[in-house]
């Protein structure tokens, strides 16, 4: 492939992806948009060291799947900082990452969504807000289709009993 070539399809690619992708990672990383574009620049940077004729036929599902690794690898970095830091704390007082990981979404829908079990989360985030289909939602996620049917099936029906208990108040 040209130089030229590359540059034009990752452009392509860039314009077509970068923006669902953000929008998913963030909702992996608690909203924080520093971070989702840190991994979302890192997801394209890998993308760019690839052979992209290797990946064109299945892209959209490996950028998922390479932006979720990296939330995922961020997140136990994070934990085990954090686990280390509460070690540190003899005060015990609450620190500035705890109260941000708590501090959920205001909108009664993403505090919904915010408490799923986190692979049902994940599961419906991809499927209603980034439209992907079973088999694109078992690739990122390494699941089999059924077993996404499941988790959005549970997704949904936790949503409907948590939107109507709030509903109510």
């Amino acid at each position: 492939m040209t130089t030229n070539n590359k540059h034009s399809l990752f452009k392509e690619i860039l314009d077509k992806y970068e923006r669902p992708l953000l929008r998913y990672v963030r909702q992996m990383v608690a909203g924080r948009l520093e971070k989702a574009q840190e991994i979302v620049q890192e997801t394209f940077l890998k993308l760019w060291k690839e052979e992209f004729r290797e990946i064109q036929t299945y892209c959209p599902q490996w950028l998922y799947r390479v932006a979720r690794n990296q939330a995922i690898d961020e997140y136990r970095k994070e934990r085990q900082m954090k686990k280390h830091i509460l070690q540190q704390n003899d005060q015990g007082a609450a620190l500035p990452l705890q109260l941000a990981e708590e501090l959920m979404q205001k909108n009664d829908v993403l505090k919904a969504v915010a408490s799923l079990p986190a692979k049902a989360r994940e599961a419906v985030i991809l499927k209603f807000q980034e439209g992907l289909s079973y088999a694109e939602i078992g690739s990122v996620m390494g699941i089999s289709i059924s077993h996404v049917g499941v988790l959005i099936h549970q997704g949904v029906q936790i949503l409907r009993k948590a939107l109507a208990a709030g509903g109510g108040q």
